[in-house]
């Protein structure tokens, strides 16, 4: 059974999802820093992808000197990518490209609310640009974070397969399933592919290859 607290899909009303809204005047940019970074540990948590592990995180949210010493502090930390998605994997039943399209679709989700917050931010003003500053500084460690675990290539799956990054994992995908067609079609038929459709299959696997070495590196 995968990890008991891996959340797919994720919950769109959870409280820690949303932006926070309780922000005062007299937040200075560090204690939002720190509210952000606590949120986003909190949903990542929440999400699955961290646990607790005794130990605390804290971030220093002092604004003055009388306040010094206020920290956020959480005692869960963000599991590494190789767990993150074997985890992802075993909840996709053993799935290896199902599993990281659970990754695919939180990094597309963590990227889209930190455009939407960015955005929100150029006509914000009081109260509401504080409780998004916190929000851009939560989703921004959240991407960030999913970002990793959707790269991260080098490590194995549980049962001992080298993991490649996300959309290397795809385009592998993509690659067995054209190779199989073409396997069936010269079983079928008996004979070579002609030079010209292997002409075809090279020109088509460079465009696929250049989207994928976008995507890593977008």
């Amino acid at each position: 059974m995968a990890y008991p607290n891996l959340q797919y899909p994720i919950d769109l009303n959870s409280g820690l999802y949303n932006d926070y809204q309780d922000a005062g005047s007299g937040w200075c940019g560090q204690r939002k820093d720190a509210k952000g970074n606590w949120r986003a540990r909190a949903l990542l948590k929440e999400w699955g992808l961290a646990k607790d592990t005794g130990s605390q995180t804290c971030f220093d949210a002092g604004c003055a000197f009388w306040n010094r010493n206020r920290e956020y502090c959480i005692t869960s930390n963000v599991i590494d990518a190789q767990e993150a998605r074997r985890l992802a994997t075993e909840f996709a039943d053993g799935d290896k490209l199902a599993g990281c399209e659970i990754i695919e679709y939180l990094w597309a989700e963590s990227e889209a609310q930190y455009k939407r917050v960015t955005g929100e931010l150029d006509n914000a003003s009081g109260a509401r640009k504080d409780n998004l500053e916190i929000a851009k500084a939560k989703w921004g460690v959240v991407k960030d974070f999913i970002r990793g675990f959707r790269l991260f290539q080098g490590g194995t799956y549980e049962d001992g397969e080298e993991m490649d990054s996300c959309p290397e994992e795809a385009i592998g995908y993509i690659y067995s399933n054209a190779g199989d067609a073409f396997q069936r079609k010269i079983d079928e038929e008996g004979a070579p592919i002609p030079d010209s459709l292997l002409l075809g299959i090279i020109g088509a696997g460079t465009v696929l290859l250049a989207v994928v070495i976008y995507r890593i590196t977008k």
